[in-house]
């Protein structure tokens, strides 16, 4: 045994030791397809209440990521909060540095991944029509990173509306003509201090399963197989699947598998999470604040 003279060390100080850290946070899964968390009293009224006087005066009508084609003229009426962006580096206070490295203990995601909170405000009538967070470079172009996931603390109750939807749950809802303004699905009311974690992705940063077949546990392969026989696309699923299967680990197969389902969503030949669709219901009563924090595949410095 090592023996360390008495003087020799510093005393670490309160709390670095591990004894004034979280050592546990209870959550509750809501779905798997989308894979949805939900996390009770996250955070306190006291800290909710905090964030809200931070941005109070900060706030601008929500934008948009656009698409091409798309103006904020066309679509102005597909978000209609208001919010605004702050680090956790921004506040003096620590609480949402306190917040930030609490999502990174929830969700094993560095905290360096995350964008900036924003910061939501919804009055009576304000929404989000259905969308994704994550950016197809189909429709946005290149990306150099992606976001993975989502992290939504609610920072006050709502009387009635405001409620984060997922209108494509377990294959619901979904056809060609969806209107994306209905609020449909599976519904989670804003509770003060509550969150709601989903993801957007693969474990593996992917959108569209076609492009990672042997990343998926053996019953998957053979819905998949299929699946790119319907779609004309057989001798790239056959050899994707035997070419690349016997260089994969089978621990990590399955260790993806356990967080993912074959596929989201039949009809074949549709992407795997587009489950994770998601909007907010129009606030009917009372006022909806959230703060967002998106998290990325990788080291995030934009807005630092």
């Amino acid at each position: 045994m090592l023996e360390v003279a008495e003087g020799d060390h510093d005393t670490m100080p309160h709390g670095v030791t591990g004894e004034a850290s979280v050592e546990s946070i209870p959550f509750q899964v809501l779905s798997w397809k989308p894979r949805a968390l939900y996390f009770p009293k996250f955070a306190t009224p006291e800290q909710c209440e905090s964030i809200i006087k931070m941005v109070e005066s900060k706030l601008k009508p929500s934008t948009l990521a656009l698409r091409e084609g798309e103006t904020a003229e066309s679509t102005k009426e597909t978000r209609t909060s208001s919010g605004s962006f702050l680090s956790g580096s921004e506040d003096e206070t620590g609480t949402l540095d306190f917040i930030e490295k609490k999502i990174a203990k929830a969700t094993m995601i560095p905290q360096s991944h995350g964008e900036a909170f924003n910061i939501l405000r919804y009055e009576i009538g304000q929404k989000y029509d259905s969308h994704y967070d994550a950016f197809n470079p189909d429709e946005y172009g290149p990306q150099s990173s992606q976001r993975t996931a989502s992290f939504l603390l609610y920072l006050s109750n709502v009387e009635e509306g405001g409620e984060t939807m997922f209108p494509f749950e377990n294959g619901s809802a979904v056809s060609p003509g969806f209107d994306y303004k209905q609020c449909v699905g599976l519904k989670v009311k804003p509770r003060q201090g509550d969150g709601l974690l989903f993801y957007s992705l693969f474990p593996n940063g992917t959108i569209d399963p076609l492009d990672d077949l042997r990343r998926m546990i053996f019953p998957s392969l053979v819905h998949f197989i299929l699946k790119e026989l319907v779609c004309g696309n057989g001798r790239r699923a056959l050899a994707m699947v035997f070419g690349n299967l016997i260089s994969q680990s089978i621990m990590t197969s399955l260790a993806i598998g356990t967080l993912v389902s074959a596929c989201d969503f039949s009809p074949m030949c549709a992407t795997l999470l587009q489950t994770s669709l998601h909007g907010s219901c129009p606030v009917i009563k009372g006022v909806k604040w959230v703060a967002t924090k998106w998290i990325r595949d990788q080291i995030w410095t934009r807005d630092k």
